[in-house]
């Protein structure tokens, strides 16, 4: 969803490097302030000086796609089962060849940032990346850059206006990443106490009601309000898909990451729980920072996705933690392309991103790239319930209303949150239900986050909620899973968390499982096959459908339940049957949501007419098919389906489809 190029401003460009003619490239004689490339002061912030002219600096100038309306006609029909290009996914580096800048567009904003004095430039996928000291980039751009910070904690410099750029490009370019450096990401992370009680925060260290290095104790002590990552597996059955043969096997996660993981507590979990993942860590722009708190991330997306997908290799994509590191980190993933299946949970509020010079849809590019290179990107919705933007430390205004970046994203699915009470008790997430006041959320309450993107429209296969109050903005989440307290293993020892952090992995690696048996290899954008999926009414075989909450005041379980963290805005959102802006379309049951698989058939000969069992996953909504002739159902579940054998001779393979996808496993049939 685009902003409006506006330009402000028409001068001439600063002067070229000594010695070059400015008549040597016509096409930059004139240079323009486009307004939507601006960059805003984060509110309450106070400016404490200037950036000094010798601190390095590097921008990045993002590029639109080409040919905008040849690229949404593509994603159509990559996910238009009619479509003859239905999953045709674009190969490594075609998004590029396609829809990427042309060679005249990157001549003209490199000899621009040459002849400003920025040498070391380079092209990366849809952008160019230059640097140089504050004073050069300055003076290419137009503008001064200041150092700001809220309280005593600084936030970072921004630029003073809208930069100046080349007229011939000006139309060209998405955002300039850089001009600020306000934006970080923080996780959607809940440590328990060391009693259990959710609503409440502790240090990471001794948190652990199971401090050991044991399995034993880890395992002994789960159940008792804490979950071990291969239960969640159990609770959603991934276990079926694996017993199905489907464990992520030559499929590959990449998570993002803005902190360190350590190999030697990775080693400890996969050691534990009898795992053989792959894991390797890449590092982008140098790599992340140390983060205690932020390792814990890195920790739990590794063992979560690891669990639910045994076969897959993971890979921790990590970088600094700012705007530019978090543009750069997801172009890596979408240019390498050897990942399948993409999680973050990290994020920030919508309304942050977006003001942050139009960064918020370059971003999008990167994502439509995923999308069209058939990679499912999933995000954790948040910590913060309905009010994505609170700050945790004031009372909450219509402000806080929101949803975080990039969950809201419409290529990306949306992950929100629930609370295992208790085996088949899983009502939405919030700490603070049924607590009068602020109070709960302003010391460390959480509850998944839901709500409507102020920014991206609601795409056309999105249903709308009952309770939603826009019926053209992008709705969150898509769907969700545990953030209820679960055992993670970190410095050397078993610590209790929670949060949508949990629950993105656990999505990931189910997609990786489904993903390998698919046909295609990939399952692409993974919400709107959730959704055309959802609307075969599939809710007790593919989903769970959500609609209570837990209220910690009277300790039970009650419909419906709300995210509303604040208890400041008259309980939005709640859950309802079917959709909702509180948990999506619910929570997964992974034998439902696989690619429809026959593994076994009986009797697996007979006649035109006869009544065969298949065995398999995905079956309940699946089309059954004996060589070309669709066989007609009688009765059908997740894993079983009884159905009529068609006309038709000799042998023929036996195959099943449904809006997810379709299986690779073939039986076969003899007349």
């Amino acid at each position: 969803m685009g902003l409006a190029l506006v330009l402000l401003l028409v001068a001439p460009i600063p002067a070229f490097a000594a010695g070059t003619p400015a008549t040597s490239v016509p096409s930059l004689s004139a240079s323009v302030r486009v307004a939507t490339l601006a960059p805003t002061v984060p509110a309450g912030a106070s400016r404490v000086g200037a950036v000094p002219s010798n601190q390095p600096l590097t921008i990045t100038v993002a590029l639109r796609p080409t040919h905008p309306d040849r690229l949404a006609s593509l994603l159509h029909d990559l996910y238009d089962p009619t479509s003859p290009r239905y999953e045709q996914w674009l190969a490594p580096g075609q998004f590029i060849g396609e829809f990427g800048p042309s060679r005249a567009q990157i001549d003209t904003v490199t000899a621009w940032l040459h002849h400003q004095g920025l040498h070391n430039t380079s092209v990366q996928g849809m952008a160019i990346r230059a640097s140089g000291d504050a004073s050069t980039v300055a003076r290419a751009l137009g503008v001064s850059f200041s150092r700001y910070q809220i309280g005593h904690t600084p936030t970072g410099y921004v630029a003073s206006a809208a930069p100046l750029v080349p007229r011939a490009v000006a139309a060209d370019i998405s955002s300039i990443v850089g001009l600020s450096n306000t934006i970080r990401l923080h996780t959607s992370l809940d440590i328990a106490s060391s009693k259990g009680t959710r609503g409440e925060r502790s240090a990471t260290s001794g948190a652990s009601p199971a401090a050991s290095t044991s399995c034993t104790t880890a395992r002994a002590f789960a159940g008792n309000k804490f979950w071990t990552p291969d239960q969640i597996s159990a609770f959603y059955g991934v276990n079926h898909l694996f017993a199905a043969g489907l464990t992520g096997n030559g499929k590959t996660i990449a998570l993002v990451e803005f902190a360190q993981s350590v190999a030697t507590q990775t080693k400890s979990f996969l050691t534990c729980f009898g795992l053989h993942n792959n894991v390797t860590v890449e590092r982008v722009n140098g790599g992340a920072p140390n983060d205690p708190d932020g390792t814990v991330e890195a920790e739990i997306d590794i063992q979560e996705a690891a669990t639910q997908a045994p076969g897959a290799a993971v890979v921790s994509y990590e970088a600094p933690n700012s705007g530019a590191g978090e543009y750069d980190v997801y172009s890596r993933i979408v240019t390498d392309d050897k990942a399948q299946v993409v999680s973050t949970s990290w994020g920030d509020c919508e309304a942050d991103v977006a003001s942050a010079g139009n960064f918020i849809d370059a971003m999008e590019t990167v994502f439509q790239q995923a999308a069209a290179q058939g990679q499912s990107v999933f995000a954790a919705s948040g910590d913060s319930g309905s009010e994505g933007c609170f700050d945790g430390t004031t009372s909450a205004t219509s402000e806080s209303l929101g949803v975080d970046h990039p969950a809201g994203d419409p290529f990306v699915t949306a992950v929100g949150g629930t609370s295992i009470v208790k085996p088949g008790a899983e009502p939405v997430w919030n700490d603070c239900e049924g607590v009068a006041g602020v109070f709960c959320a302003q010391n460390g309450g959480g509850a998944a986050g839901s709500g409507l993107s102020r920014h991206f429209a609601r795409p056309s296969w999105q249903p709308l909620a009952p309770n939603a109050s826009c019926t053209t903005c992008r709705e969150v989440p898509d769907i969700s899973a545990n953030a209820g307290v679960y055992e993670t293993f970190y410095d050397d020892g078993w610590i209790a968390v929670g949060g949508t952090s949990v629950a993105a992995p656990t999505l990931a690696g189910i997609a990786a499982d489904i993903a390998e048996g698919s046909k295609g290899g990939r399952i692409g954008d993974f919400a709107p096959k959730l959704s055309a999926l959802a609307a075969q009414h599939v809710y007790g075989s593919a989903l769970t459908d959500v609609t209570t909450g837990f209220n910690w005041n009277s300790l039970r379980v009650e419909t419906p339940g709300t995210t509303d963290l604040t208890r400041t805005h008259a309980g939005l959102y709640r859950t309802a049957p079917g959709f909702d802006l509180a948990t999506g379309f619910g929570t997964p049951l992974a034998p439902g949501l696989a690619c429809p698989m026959v593994t076994a058939m009986t009797p697996n000969h007979g006649k035109p007419g006869a009544h065969v069992t298949l065995r398999g996953v995905g079956l309940e909504k699946a089309t059954i098919k004996f060589g070309s002739k669709t066989a007609t159902v009688v009765t059908a579940g997740a894993k079983s389906a009884v159905v009529i054998v068609p006309q038709g001779s000799q042998t023929q393979s036996v195959t099943a489809s449904d809006p997810m996808c379709t299986g690779t496993h073939l039986t076969s049939f003899k007349y």
